[in-house]
């Protein structure tokens, strides 16, 4: 619901299901058409080393959030999109991360 109705480019990293859900503004941003995706897809293609890294960084140790540009690439795709991301890991009473909040916007060449 959170990204059927926020215009900011966002994602969810649901840890549990190891998925990703992207809202449209971070499909657009990303260049793919699908909204969702197994991490292992993305952990598969070399280029997104640096981003699978960043995200298991913020919910493994999740004391501040990580951030900084990376470049991502979906399967049948040729080129990756280079992205600014910000990882926000959201802890429950337990202190686990079952959610992370993923904001991005097109790096700056």
């Amino acid at each position: 619901l959170i990204l059927e109705h926020t215009e900011e480019p966002m994602a969810l990293f649901d840890v549990e299901k190891s998925t990703l859900d992207f809202n449209r503004a971070m499909a657009g941003c990303i260049e793919t058409s699908r909204q969702s995706f197994p991490l292992n897809t993305l952990q598969n293609l070399g280029r997104n080393k640096a981003f699978v890294e960043m995200l298991m960084r913020a919910v493994e140790d999740p004391k501040e959030p990580q951030e900084g540009d990376v470049e991502i690439q979906f399967p049948g795709q040729e080129a990756c999109t280079k992205t600014a991301v910000r990882i926000t890991p959201f802890k429950n009473k337990d202190e686990s991360v079952p959610l992370a909040v993923i904001f991005g916007k097109r790096a700056s060449e």
